[in-house]
This record gives C-alpha cells, structure tokens and sequence, in this order.
C-alpha cells in the first residue's frame, strides 16, 4: 500500500474517532493543558520547519512517522532528513490554526491548519495559495510528537 495512502486511511481512523459519542472530552480535566501542551510542540514545529531547522524538526516527528521515513525512504536520522528536506526544497510557512480536535482521551490531538506552501520551480521559491493541512499529535513516552500530516 503506497504510504499516502496509508496517511490517509489513519487520518480517517482518526476522524471518525473524533466524530464519535465519548471520544470528545472537553469537560474532563487535564484536557485542555494536553491541547495546549500539544499546541505548544506543533508551533515549536511549524517555527523550526519555518526557518528550516529540520534537525530539530526531525527530533519532533513520532516513531511511526520516523520508522515509516527509514523504511521507505531510507532516513535513518536527523542529518539524513536535514539533507533530503533541503534537497526537497519544499516548504511551508505562515501557518494558522483553524480547529482543533481531541482524540482517545486527549492522546491524540487534531490540528487544522491553514499554511502557504512553497514549492521550488527552476531555482526560485514561488508561494502558492493558502492550503488546509491536518496535523495530528500524539503523545508517546510523555511528551507530545507528530504523527501524521495530510493536505488539501
């Protein structure tokens, strides 16, 4: 199965959950400090892919996304996602929250965002039109990670 396909079938896991009776739990509490504290790691994120500090960014990435980055495109580190992300030359910036949702008891967050995505064409950067992406985050031996991202 093509990995973005496979992105796609868990984000739609994770959807569904989120859309489900009891999943959603804002009254409970500690909820609300884990939506900040996820909050907090995804714009330290965003601000590191931003200035394109993407060892640092890499350190961020969950294990299943890191494991899914060895295993089909041979990124086994920090220094190797650094070179192949500057190799890619694709970027984004200028993100915008624009919803958030929570998951299995607040491990898992959702975050809607809204971003200028940068693609390189024949050397110069050209910015296209503000895009929707979904980030989830989840927390993994008590600190929050990146876990997927999709675009539309």
């Amino acid at each position: 199965m093509p990995p973005a396909l496979r992105l796609v079938i868990g984000l739609g896991i994770l959807v569904s959950l989120v859309g489900q009776p009891g999943t959603l739990r804002a009254g409970k509490p500690g909820i609300s400090d884990r939506v900040q504290e996820a909050r907090t790691v995804l714009e330290r994120f965003l601000k590191l892919e931003e200035q394109e500090e993407y060892e640092q960014s890499y350190d961020l990435l969950s294990s299943k996304i890191r494991a899914a980055l060895e295993k089909e495109s041979g990124i086994r580190n920090r220094r190797e996602y650094k070179k192949a992300r500057k190799f890619q030359g694709l970027r984004w910036h200028s993100a915008r929250i624009v919803q958030t949702e929570v998951a299995n008891g607040g491990r898992a967050v959702g975050f809607g965002l809204e971003i200028i995505y940068e693609q390189p064409i024949i050397g110069e950067r050209v910015a296209t039109a503000r895009i929707t992406i979904l980030v989830i985050m989840v927390m993994e031996r008590g600190r929050w990670f990146v876990d997927a991202w999709t675009g539309s």
